[in-house]
This record gives C-alpha cells, structure tokens and sequence, in this order.
C-alpha cells in the first residue's frame, strides 16, 4: 500500500468522462477531474456564471424567471435558452454561436486560472498498439475502460494529493453509459480495489452515472461539471491530435488550452494541477515465457513531451501555406 505523508485529511470528488475511437483517431481518452469538495460550490457558482452572458448581470439562474432581466431581455431574444445548451466538444462546429463559444473559451479560463482545488488527468490508450483482445473476447472495450480507468484514478491520486495522509473520496460520477452501468466490474470492482491499493476512504460503494446534459439530469450542479470535463478532454485532444482541421470553432477552443499543453511538454516546468499520459509506449501482446506459457507483455506509459502538437495557429503560418 502507498504510504502517504502526514498533511491532514481532504475530501474530494471525482467526475470522469470518455472519448470513443473513432475513423481518424485509434485512442481511447479517460478524462478525470478532481475537486476539492470545499470549494466546488465556488466553482460550480462561476462556471454557471460564465452562462450569463448578459453585460448588465453576469448572475445565472437556474430557473429564468429569477433573473431582473429576464423579461427586459433574455427572454425577448432566447439568451437564456441559448446559453442554457449542453456544453460538448463533439457539436463545437462551424455555425455553432459565438455566444457559445465565448462561454467554452470561459470554461477553459477557468480551468487554467484554477491551480490548487481543480486537478485533471488524462490518458489517452493507442488501439493501434493495444489489442483489445487482450481484456476478454466479449465486451473487450468496456473491459479495457474499466481496467484503465482504475488506472487513470489511481495516477492522480498519486500525483495531485501524495501529500496527504488519508484521501475521502465523497463521490464519483461518471457521465451516463448504460453498457458501462450493466458492466459488473466497472462501478463497484474499481472501487474496491483503488481502496486496497491506496490509503483512501470512500463515502460511497459504486460509481454514480449522470446524465450529461443539465436539463434532463436531477443532478444539475454535477451534470455541469460533467460537461467540464469533457470541454478540457476535447480541447486537449484536439490540441494534440488536430482531428477536426476545418472546425473552426473546435481549433479557437484548443488554441486557448495550447499554453497548458505546451508547458506539459516542458518535464522542467510542468504543471501541477494537470497530467496527460500514453498507453501504450509498445505494441501490448501475448509473449510465450520460459516454460512455453503465454503471457502478457507490460506496457510502458509516457508522457506528452514524447508529443509534438498538431494544432496549427493561424497567427503563425508562412505565408506559402496561403498559396
């Protein structure tokens, strides 16, 4: 077990969510946030805040009717429904308001102005060098999630709280899938084995599934923070892999995270509050032992200064590439 050093005790909550493989991008991506529990309600209260995009009040509400400017404004041209949406990278394309886009530009600001209470760590698994097979013939994929998921917790623990003595874990909440939900390791398995392998102690026996998206969800607060989680995994990946090249507003986003990412490249600076990790470095595959019997082979993680970012800064192309 991993001894920790004596500093107190904090109490924290986890909120994960998950990008899919997909044509042009062979990875797997596990987002993982973690929040000081003493200040979520600080932090919810200033992204919610960032929804208001109306200069005279900058205060959300969550039921409109609230708001002195409601009638006046919002509601005569739908700023309240508008910037109610569901923030998700995926849908960040051409023709998407600027109003959105400004509020997802807020959302990164926040993130990157937040040092101390707002952790995140991302691991990014290559299928190319990762045969899924290797987790099971059935439901191989959702098996690799849950494994690597333990693993990606596991890490930030580690590294954004190894000075702590005891860790409290009050929640994890993971962004609504019914395959991971049906999984039968995948809620309460995790769980118990972070609690045998780390000095931690949790409130709770299973991961919790939100809906992402605020409206639907009985979880307002949380499917907010849900929707965080997966702005600063997009941004982040396209940052890295520039998947979506003619998304204007997909490339705006990840040029506004490009200075984190390149200070994670930098192993001298860093950053403390934010990681982004590989799987794995080799192809993962079966070996045969001395005595003939096939094993797997261990994979090695590495890290984003193995990296060089695709995203392109329109600011700083030669002028050929106009021609």
């Amino acid at each position: 077990m991993t001894k920790l050093i004596d500093k107190g005790i904090k109490e924290i909550e986890i909120y994960i969510d998950e990008i899919d493989s997909k044509s042009n991008f062979n990875y797997i991506a596990l987002g993982v946030l973690y929040i000081n529990k003493l200040n979520k309600n600080n932090l919810i209260k200033n992204l919610l805040n960032k929804r208001c995009r109306n200069p005279l009040n900058k205060e959300w509400n969550k039921k409109p009717s609230l708001c002195q400017y409601y009638s006046q404004i919002c509601e005569k041209n739908k700023y309240h429904i508008l910037n109610s949406k569901e923030i998700h990278f995926r849908t960040m394309n051409n023709g998407i308001s600027k109003s959105h886009i400004n509020l997802c530009k807020d959302w990164v600001e926040i993130f990157k102005l937040n040092r101390t209470d707002l952790m995140m760590n991302i691991l990014f698994l290559d299928l190319k060098k990762l045969d899924l097979k290797l987790f099971g013939d059935e439901k191989s994929k959702i098996n690799a999630y849950a494994r690597f998921l333990r693993t990606a917790i596991n890490y930030g623990i580690k590294s954004f709280f190894g000075d702590k003595s005891k860790i409290k874990i009050k929640k994890i909440y993971c962004d609504h899938s019914d395959s991971f939900k049906r999984h039968r390791y995948f809620s309460k398995s995790n769980i118990n084995q972070i609690k045998d392998s780390l000095n931690v102690d949790f409130s709770f026996e299973e991961i919790e599934f939100i809906d992402s998206d605020h409206k639907k969800s009985d979880k307002y607060e949380e499917s907010n923070l849900i929707q965080f989680v997966d702005l600063i995994l997009g941004c982040s990946k396209q940052g890295i892999f520039n998947t979506a090249k003619n998304s204007k507003p997909k490339n705006d986003l990840a040029l506004n995270i490009k200075d984190f990412l390149l200070k994670l490249q930098n192993l001298r600076t860093g950053i403390k509050n934010f990681r982004i990790s590989f799987f794995p470095r080799n192809n993962l595959r079966f070996e045969n032992d001395l005595f003939g019997e096939k094993i797997r082979s261990l994979g090695e993680f590495y890290s984003l200064n193995e990296f060089d970012l695709k995203i392109e800064d329109p600011k700083n192309r030669k002028l050929d590439n106009w021609f």
